[in-house]
């Protein structure tokens, strides 16, 4: 049970399952989820020991394992940050207590314990299960290094689908803001306001889910995995997708700065006419310095960004994506 809107207990939705783990292991975050795939990781390396497998063989469980761990931390962590931002929502709604209760409540069972949730781990599982194992089988020899190779790409995929969902609950959150609630904003707020705190979650999601995405992507460089069209279409489509990921719900904060920016030009404009007209027919020294001071705050306004982030922020997530990305198609290119 979380903090509420007043008093300390804003939701009573389940966590998500991977949070559930984590909570029920009672081991600080990120152990629990490292310690439960060092289990599944000795259970490779012991097949790899009684089966004489190869060397590469030890460098791709090494790296699923890590990679399987990464996904599962990132969706603690994903609850973690809307936990804090959920506590601070009602500073930001601008809708009845029981309304905004509702609507945090709801977007938390679809996001972290909704069927969806796992219906896309499954479907994730499956297609990384049939995309990838013709070209990881052949890193083992024996049937138990199959199997357990087998194993590990669906839990690959089923982690990963179930941080995917999490992510596009995470998006619609964020869209939903001034559509399905009403929301209190101003364009003279500062970074730490809640709707340019929303960007920066999305920032920090994008960035996690960019790491993974690489982690992910070295399979095929440092296992020396062969590529098929198929898993080049999905590793290209996803860099796509996480880019896409922070920009298309920063649309809903860019409309709604810039919505509040026009309403607040459009009202100094109006001011500044009457100032005018006052200086104009009593050229006051009082009447004069209003007439700048309007002019003064009108060229504030002017000045006021209406994207949540900066130029900065955007590089820097489109190059943890593209730079290993393109290393990595210039490796393929050369092997041809």
């Amino acid at each position: 049970m979380r903090k509420s809107i007043q008093d300390s207990t804003f939701r009573e939705s389940p966590d998500s399952w991977q949070m559930k783990i984590q909570t029920f292991t009672r081991i600080p975050f990120p152990l629990a989820w490292i310690i439960i795939v060092l289990i599944f990781f000795l259970v490779g390396y012991a097949i790899i020991v009684l089966k004489n497998e190869k060397i590469n063989a030890l460098r791709l469980i090494v790296l699923y394992s890590i990679l399987i761990a990464a996904i599962a931390n990132s969706v603690v962590f994903y609850e973690k940050l809307l936990d804090e931002m959920a506590d601070n929502l009602h500073y930001l709604l601008d809708e009845p207590e029981e309304k905004s209760k509702n609507w945090i409540n709801h977007y938390y069972t679809e996001i972290f314990w909704s069927n969806k949730n796992i219906i896309v781990g499954l479907i994730l599982g499956s297609i990384c299960l049939l995309t990838s194992i013709s070209s990881n089988l052949e890193v083992f020899g024996s049937l138990a290094g199959q199997i357990y190779l087998s194993a590990l790409l669906f839990f690959i995929g089923f982690f990963g689908g179930s941080m995917l969902w999490t992510m596009i609950g995470f998006a619609k959150l964020t869209s939903a803001l001034g559509k399905e609630v009403q929301i209190k904003t101003s364009i003279f707020d500062s970074k730490t306001s809640l709707l340019r705190t929303a960007s920066a979650v999305l920032w920090k999601v994008s960035i996690i889910a960019s790491c993974v995405y690489t982690l992910g992507v070295s399979a095929y460089f440092f296992c020396s995995l062969q590529l098929n069209s198929v898993n080049l279409l999905i590793i290209l489509v996803f860099g796509v997708f996480i880019m896409l990921y922070f920009i298309i719900p920063q649309l809903n904060i860019h409309k709604t700065l810039s919505e509040i920016k026009s309403q607040r030009l459009k009202s100094l404009v109006e001011q500044i006419d009457i100032s005018f007209d006052k200086v104009s027919s009593s050229p006051s020294p009082d009447n004069i310095s209003q007439l700048k001071e309007l002019f003064h705050l009108q060229t504030i306004v002017n000045g006021k960004k209406t994207w949540s982030f900066g130029t900065s922020e955007l590089l820097i997530l489109i190059g943890t994506i593209l730079v290993p990305l393109l290393v990595f198609i210039a490796k393929q290119l050369c092997n041809k």
